[in-house]
């Protein structure tokens, strides 16, 4: 009978122990078909050719996994490139750096543990000046009117601001971490490609 309750015992255990490694770890056994559209607009003055390698800042409005996730990501994708990063939690008016502000701005998923789906829209601001001046207006839907001031800060600058879709069916074995950290890894990847485009 002792034998018996501690077989139980180990069992319960174990199985305790698969749960909380599914629910809190990342694990991802699973196919995906995901498709990616954007949508850019650039608005310059002067001759700009920023260079990225000077360093930049980012930064991500809201908070929650997926926010955290997608600013963790654009980190390491830039950091890879060996481009100076800085993590920034506040959005300031100017920064010393070249700014990305980012926003997910829609976001409308299932998920379950065999089978997730979801469309997710991402705003994103990128500005050589580190001048955030436009970015709320812009994340908000309104087209302002860009203007540049002539002095030495605003000569040969770039303003890119644009949306990127995610769509993704996923099947497999996926813990919510897990697919959350597949799908951010999608849209930081096209958005690191689409400001490389057009720069």
């Amino acid at each position: 009978m002792n034998m018996k309750k501690q077989h139980i015992a180990g069992i319960t255990i174990l199985i305790i122990c698969i749960i909380s490694a599914f629910s809190l770890g990342t694990i991802t056994l699973m196919k995906s078909t995901s498709g990616a559209s954007s949508h850019i607009d650039a608005y310059s003055f002067g001759d700009p050719h920023p260079v990225l390698s000077t360093g930049i800042s980012v930064y991500m409005e809201g908070t929650g996994d997926l926010q955290d996730l997608l600013q963790r990501e654009i980190i390491t994708i830039l950091q890879d490139k060996n481009i100076p990063v800085f993590s920034s939690d506040t959005l300031l008016h100017e920064y010393d750096t070249h700014i990305i502000a980012l926003s997910i701005i829609e976001k409308d998923d299932i998920y379950t543990p065999l089978y997730s789906k979801g469309t997710y829209v991402v705003f994103f601001y990128y500005a050589s000046s580190g001048k955030t001046t436009y970015f709320e207006q812009f994340r908000s839907g309104e087209s302002p009117v860009v203007s540049f001031t002539t002095s030495e800060n605003d000569t040969d600058t770039i303003i890119i601001k644009g949306t990127i879709t995610i769509q993704d069916t996923s099947t497999g074995i996926m813990s919510p971490s897990g697919y959350q950290g597949h799908i951010a890894e999608l849209m930081a990847q096209k958005i690191v490609n689409d400001l490389e485009n057009h720069l």
